[in-house]
């Protein structure tokens, strides 16, 4: 209840308009709504759910912005999420972002924000591009969101048991680990988890063609705190360095280390250890050019998880590539391609197999400007588990999201 009067309590703020005679705090409401038409098959779609429930092919969502500015250096930014396709079970905290930042220093060569409270995510470059009106296509990159099989709340016996629930990642098909932890349903942990935000401090700025961001935060990158409340102890340290090394270019490197287990699985620990001993270490890089009319943009990164009762670290390998062109008609087309590699560990009887599927994804589509602030989509996303057996899932959809 304090959560949702907190989150009401923000927007009245950020809505009401000041009494022109009075000098006080600027306060800016801006909103997209996004609806769309989808011609797929459930597991298509379930491809491509969050842990709420909501997806980016929701037939419904309103995405709510309302900042603050108390003063030139301070500024208050919230935004908030309604999709009701989402479960009822999931918290408004989930759904409600909310940071505070001041401005130490801002300069024409340098400039440096301090940052706290419920922060973007501090890895890679794709965060910004996250919102429907600034993504060319409709779905997000695999290592943005997709779930593995390895969770944080139950730990896997051994490695027979890890590999028996290869492609379970996905909520409504967990059958759970044998090795101890929580019982209850939960999806398995992505590379990075871009939907929700984590609670912490960062300092972010330029200096020059260089572009910077160190940040602490409560949670992790494949499982950020979305609740005031932590899982640990522990804390994740991740900063990411951009330089702009001429027009047009872009270049950038991140790295994240944290403890990422969560307390219930403590029990199943031997003697003497805890979970904040097991780590999650992530590194990347990010590239975008841009041309006149021609844009390509890239990332790659992997992760190394260490994993009670296993004895080798677990490796995941993401990477996207992806491309556009504006027509002089305005009508852009996109094409990104994803993808997922798993490390190989010993099976038990003599091979090597990757520990959980493989998995790629090809998306393609069309955006035009219908109106000032109105943009339509026509996207079409393949993704393929490399499971025997599996067939490819497909998701056709057209797409209005209109800003206000």
């Amino acid at each position: 209840m304090q959560t949702l009067l907190w989150g009401i309590f923000l927007f009245a703020l950020a809505g009401l308009e000041p009494a022109a005679a009075q000098p006080g705090p600027v306060r800016q409401f801006t909103g997209l709504a996004t609806l769309n038409l989808n011609l797929a098959d459930r597991e298509g779609l379930e491809l491509n759910k969050m842990r709420r429930g909501d997806s980016p092919f929701s037939n419904l969502a309103l995405t709510l912005f309302g900042d603050v500015i108390f003063a030139p250096r301070l500024a208050l930014f919230n935004q908030l999420l309604i999709d009701p396709s989402s479960r009822s079970t999931a918290s408004l905290s989930t759904y409600l972002n909310t940071y505070l930042r001041y401005t130490v220093f801002r300069g024409s060569e340098a400039d440096l924000h301090l940052q706290a409270g419920k922060l973007p995510t501090p890895f890679g470059a794709w965060g910004p591009r996250a919102y429907q009106d600034k993504n060319p296509l409709v779905g997000l990159p695999l290592m943005y969101h997709y779930f593995t099989s390895l969770r944080a709340n139950q730990v896997p016996a051994n490695h027979a048991d890890l590999l028996a629930h290869r492609g379970q990642g996905q909520n409504s098909s967990f059958t759970g680990f044998k090795g101890g932890g929580a019982s209850q349903p939960f999806n398995g942990l992505p590379m990075i988890y871009d939907p929700c935000w984590d609670f912490g401090a960062e300092a972010i700025g330029s200096l020059w063609r260089f572009e910077y961001l160190v940040a602490l935060t409560q949670g992790t990158l494949s499982d950020p705190r979305s609740s005031p409340g932590d899982n640990n102890k522990g804390r994740q340290l991740a900063a990411r360095l951009g330089l702009v090394p001429a027009t047009g270019l872009v270049l950038g490197a991140s790295y994240a280390r944290g403890p990422y287990l969560d307390r219930s699985v403590a029990p199943a620990l031997e003697a003497g250890e805890q979970v904040e001993d097991y780590y999650q270490q992530l590194i990347g890089a990010d590239a975008e050019y841009s041309l006149r009319r021609f844009k390509v943009m890239g990332e790659v990164a992997r992760i190394w998880w260490e994993v009670p009762n296993i004895t080798e670290e677990l490796q995941t390998s993401g990477f996207y590539l992806e491309g556009n062109y504006t027509l002089r008609c305005r009508l852009r087309a996109a094409l990104r391609y994803s993808g997922l590699r798993f490390s190989k560990i010993g099976d038990g009887a003599g091979s090597q197999v990757p520990w959980d599927y493989d998995v790629d994804r090809w998306e393609a589509g069309l955006s035009y400007p219908l109106y000032e602030g109105v943009l339509g989509k026509l996207a079409w996303q393949h993704t393929r588990l490399d499971q025997p057996g599996a067939e490819g899932r497909r998701v056709l959809t057209l797409q209005i999201n209109s800003s206000f």
